[in-house]
This record gives C-alpha cells, structure tokens and sequence, in this order.
C-alpha cells in the first residue's frame, strides 16, 4: 500500500490543525475563569480599562448581575476576597474614582459604591490624630461621613477615604469629632 507524499502532509496540516484547537480552546477556558489576586496587588498597577462610574454603577447596582454575568458583560480585571475570607470586592477604575462592587462567596451580588478621589496616599499625612472632624471634611470632601447619618450609637465613627494611587483609608473619631486612629490599606 502507497500513500502519496501530498496526502500525507494534507493529513499532517490538518491534525495540527485540530490539535492546536484543542489546545486553543482549553486556553480560552482558562482565561474566562475569575481568579481573585493577592493582597499585596495594587489596583492601580492592575486595572488597564477605565469606564464612565455613573451610568455603569448605575447600570449594575440596578442589574444586581452575579458575577458570571458581570465578567461578560464588564471584564473583571480586579477582584480580592477580603481579609474576613466571606467577601469579594471588584473594582473597576473610572475617570473619577473607583466603583466597588461586593459580592458573597456564592458569587452573588450584595453591595456596591461609586467613589471619587482627587488626593493620593501620601496628601492624607497632613491629617492627624487630634485634628476634627470638620478638618478633614474640608481636606476630602469626597470622602463617605455616613456615619454621620446613621442616627446610630452602636456603630463606630469612622469615615472613609479612596486614594488616586489606590488605598483606602479608615479615620476614627471619638463622640467629640476628634480623629482618634488613622488605618489604611490596598483597595
């Protein structure tokens, strides 16, 4: 029995070619998974898209999209599960902050926030134990002061800050409105 040279490689192109489609495919696979990143990754060195926050957040806070949903539709590029090991938190870079999205272990949808920055990490050392509340209302006005509205007595005094170069700040004030503890950390 003879088989012809050319027939021969017609059968060599077209097993590589189905190889490399297996090999293709399985790839893709991979690449559509989620994967969480590791505390010490920075948003900033991480997020490559930028989006329009209001019309997005609002888009997705209305949605309420799992996030199998929100990877097709809004690519994540970064998602960490916080240090309590319960939550995820997804963020997406904006022309003017952050949104931050929770989810639960389930990858269902619970929270969401559309912040703002204009100050980097650093700015934030001219605030200092002892200065007030007042103080660092007009030092970050985008900062979130909802404790102020809570109209509650067992939560703590915090207000919460987001940074340019992607940190997030927690000051604690005393029932004095003076800043007692000054913490932050990578968004």
């Amino acid at each position: 029995m003879t088989v012809k040279l050319s027939n021969l490689r017609s059968l060599t192109k077209l097993l590589i070619i189905v190889i490399t489609f297996l090999l293709c495919g399985c790839n893709a696979k991979k690449e559509d998974s989620i994967q969480t990143l590791n505390e010490t990754k920075n948003v900033v060195d991480v997020v490559s898209e930028i989006y329009y926050g209001e019309s997005m957040f609002e888009d997705i806070n209305s949605k309420k999209y799992n996030l199998d949903e929100l990877n097709k539709i809004y690519p994540i590029e970064f998602i960490k599960l916080r240090s309590n090991n319960s939550v995820y938190r997804v963020v997406y870079k904006t022309f003017d902050g952050y949104i931050m999205l929770y989810y639960d272990d389930n990858g269902v949808y619970s929270s969401g926030q559309n912040v703002y920055t204009r100050r980097q990490l650093e700015e934030f050392n001219a605030i200092n134990i002892g200065n007030t509340l007042d103080d660092v209302m007009k030092f970050d006005e985008n900062g979130n002061y909802a404790f102020l509205y809570a109209g509650r007595t067992d939560i703590d005094n915090v207000s919460f800050h987001y940074t340019i170069d992607g940190y997030a700040l927690k000051i604690y004030y005393d029932l004095n409105g003076i800043v007692t503890d000054i913490e932050h950390e990578l968004i």
